[in-house]
């Protein structure tokens, strides 16, 4: 499966599956459900996962960062912020270990193999 195939309906491959329920989400949804449904909780994870949460927190800008932007850029850069932070988290866990090899792969082909690199190229991934 490539980055550029083509689906029946004319969608990209990925696009089109994430529309019928892929298998990458049907893993991350019983995943969720099953964790979700524990009666067992680690206290050490519970307080190693807060702390991470914290900490990828940091790296959004908070609301007097973007109190001088427009307010349309600012619910934008917020919610991208938000978005970074939940993919993240999410290409962390198996479920998503096809997605997370797939960003590899367009990281490994699109990205400079080295200097002179600009900061841009190096920001968008």
């Amino acid at each position: 499966m490539g980055l550029g195939l083509v689906g029946s309906t004319g969608l990209p491959v990925m696009a089109e599956r994430a529309r019928g329920g892929t298998p990458i989400a049907a893993r991350l949804i019983a995943d969720i459900k099953r964790h979700a449904g524990s009666k067992v909780v680690k206290l050490k994870d519970v307080v190693a996962g807060r702390f991470a949460a914290e900490e990828l927190q940091k790296t959004v800008r908070n609301a007097k960062d973007l109190a001088g932007l427009n307010s349309t850029h600012a619910a934008y850069m917020y919610a991208q912020n938000q978005v970074s932070v939940m993919s993240e988290l999410l290409t962390a866990l198996d479920a998503m270990a096809p997605f997370s090899d797939m960003i590899s792969k367009a990281e490994d082909e699109y990205m400079p193999s080295g200097p002179p690199m600009s900061p841009l190229t190096v920001s968008y991934f």
